[in-house]
């Protein structure tokens, strides 16, 4: 990879994100992340790519959301 490609690369992966990065980050399965999307946890993705296979979300407007999913998440898994 060039130099160049490198930089696009960090500078997309910097202001976007992507549904793989969501369940890879959060632990869970491509059909959890595609059933919490249908129950409206997630917005609807403003970039969708591959016929429906890739959804690309704008990082700062999703990450508030994500965290929050996330800390949900967390606190159905420990013990109480």
């Amino acid at each position: 990879m060039s130099s160049n490609q490198k930089k696009i690369k960090e500078h997309f992966q910097s202001v976007y994100i992507t549904s793989s990065e969501i369940t890879e980050r959060m632990g869970i399965t491509r059909a959890g992340f595609l059933y919490a999307r249908q129950r409206g946890k997630i917005p609807e993705a403003p970039i969708v790519v591959c016929n429906g296979r890739i959804f690309i979300w704008l990082r700062s407007e999703i990450e508030p959301i994500i965290k929050a999913w996330k800390q949900e998440i967390d606190n159905r898994k420990s013990p109480h």
